[in-house]
């Protein structure tokens, strides 16, 4: 899975490409590669709807593996619904690692579309996820620019 490390600790992973035909069950990033939470505190899924024709609602899964099982499920509070005229806005989907359940072995998440007409329905999702520890910084062939204003 592709993604980098920005110098403030969040990690960065683009789900899908952006205007990206969502569909009824989608994974994203895929079911195949869901996103390992292991030292990471605090965790968004960042949105940016393009057109929709049909309503749908965000939910963010969790799993034992990075590849999907039978034993997925729900992170608790963590959807949203998105109105088939919300075209054109950003939402965002927030939530703690603690609201994952570690303690029966899941750590992996996926954002999953409840509803879609492929064709019609576009998002473009970014997953940043915060780390809770010091690590060094590595830089990805795929980080251009960087910007910092200080005062």
């Amino acid at each position: 899975m592709s993604g980098f490390l920005f110098e403030n600790e969040v990690v960065s992973i683009g789900c899908n490409n952006f205007n990206t035909a969502v569909s009824a069950a989608d994974r994203m990033p895929a079911s195949a590669s869901f996103i390992d939470l292991a030292g990471i505190d605090h965790a968004v899924f960042l949105v940016k709807v393009g057109t929709l024709n049909t309503a749908t609602t965000l939910q963010v899964y969790q799993d034992t593996s990075a590849t999907e099982t039978a034993s997925i499920k729900v992170v608790t509070g963590a959807s949203q619904l998105v109105a088939a005229d919300d075209d054109n806005k950003w939402l965002t989907i927030e939530f703690n690692a603690n609201q994952i359940d570690r303690t029966n072995g899941f750590r992996y998440v996926t954002l999953v579309s409840s509803a879609g007409a492929g064709g019609d329905d576009y998002l473009c999702v970014f997953f940043l996820g915060f780390k809770d520890r010091k690590q060094p910084v590595a830089k990805n062939a795929s980080y251009a620019y960087h910007v910092a204003v200080v005062s």
